[in-house]
């Protein structure tokens, strides 16, 4: 019996090989499906971690001695509340003449749509022009 070289693979090797990449395919595929999810895990706490830079940011330009409560935007779906507690006495300053300042703790929450509260805490100046802006402190 002669065999014919250019005959080809037979069904039977064909469907040996399909398996062969079948099986090999599976594990790449799982693979594949774990990280997409952690790409997709990555990015929310990405978008956690910007959102609270921001709220940082947002509450360190809030002047606590004129807007002790408020709240803003940080994003489409986030808004950050601040309520602020004051740590020192009011204080005349020395310079520049003519302010009253007082040191406040900032206490943030950014609320987000469908998640929970992170909660952000700073410690700020607060100022004020003085009514009587001549009542300087004694400089003797």
């Amino acid at each position: 019996m002669t065999t014919n070289p250019s005959r080809g693979f037979s069904t039977l090797e064909v469907i040996a090989a399909v398996a062969i990449i079948a099986v090999a395919l599976v594990p790449i595929a799982a693979l594949q499906i774990q990280l997409s999810q952690s790409q997709a895990r990555l990015a929310a706490r990405t978008e956690e971690a910007n959102r609270i830079e921001n709220a940082i940011a947002i509450m360190r330009e809030v002047n606590p001695l004129l807007t002790p409560n408020g709240a803003q935007a940080i994003d489409e779906n986030a808004v950050l509340r601040w309520t602020s507690t004051p740590l020192s006495a009011p204080t005349p300053s020395t310079n520049p003449i003519g302010f009253e300042v007082q040191l406040f703790r900032l206490n943030g929450a950014v609320e987000t749509a469908g998640a929970s509260e992170d909660a952000v805490e700073i410690d700020v100046i607060g100022f004020r022009r003085l009514a009587n802006a001549n009542s300087a402190p004694n400089r003797e």
